[in-house]
């Protein structure tokens, strides 16, 4: 499906703010940011500091799926991780062992950059619009405004293909000891 930029995945009446708002994702392979908007400000919102249910790969799985999403890509954010050698992809195991539903992977920053270079994200902030061309940039601004920044990028799209094995041991005469 088409590429589909939706910020950090969140939908938080408590805080105003909605990155499906006005946007539709349905068919479409979304790639959102890990972790939350103003995760280093102890004043800021969704509880500043404090990590909140919206930074749960499970909740932005769900809110993609419940808007029809085809699939998401994951990149982590450059507040978290603010080098190359840093920038680790996760293993899906990580993420909680209730399937989503949805195909999903996670890419590296430098991948989704070379995406931005060529497909600015298009921003207004006080009158003025903004060409944003790196992750940076988006989070900076998502920061700064509390606004939402979700557009299709434009040129591209994206097959997800995933595949999860399960492995399974039979066992007969289990017996198991809980010491008080």
């Amino acid at each position: 499906g088409q590429l589909v930029f939706v910020g950090y995945g969140i939908t938080s009446t408590e805080d105003d703010f909605d990155e499906y708002k006005n946007i539709d994702v349905a068919g479409k392979v979304l790639v959102m940011i890990r972790r939350e908007p103003h995760q280093a400000r102890a004043d800021g919102a969704f509880d500043g500091v404090t990590t909140t249910e919206h930074a749960y790969i499970n909740r932005k799985l769900q809110l993609a799926k419940e808007h029809k999403a085809a699939g998401v890509i994951f990149v982590n954010d450059p507040h978290t991780v603010r080098s190359a050698d840093q920038d680790e992809l996760s293993d899906p195991t990580g993420f909680g062992t209730q399937g989503s539903g949805i195909a999903f992977v996670h890419v590296r920053q430098s991948v989704i950059n070379q995406i931005l270079q060529q497909s600015p994200i298009s921003a207004t902030h006080d009158g003025n619009e903004q060409k944003l061309t790196t992750l940076l940039d988006v989070t900076d601004f998502i920061d700064t405004t509390l606004r939402p920044v979700s557009q299709p990028l434009a040129g591209w799209q994206a097959e997800v293909v995933t595949k999860f094995d399960t492995n399974s041991v039979t066992a007969h005469n289990l017996i198991g000891i809980l010491e008080g």
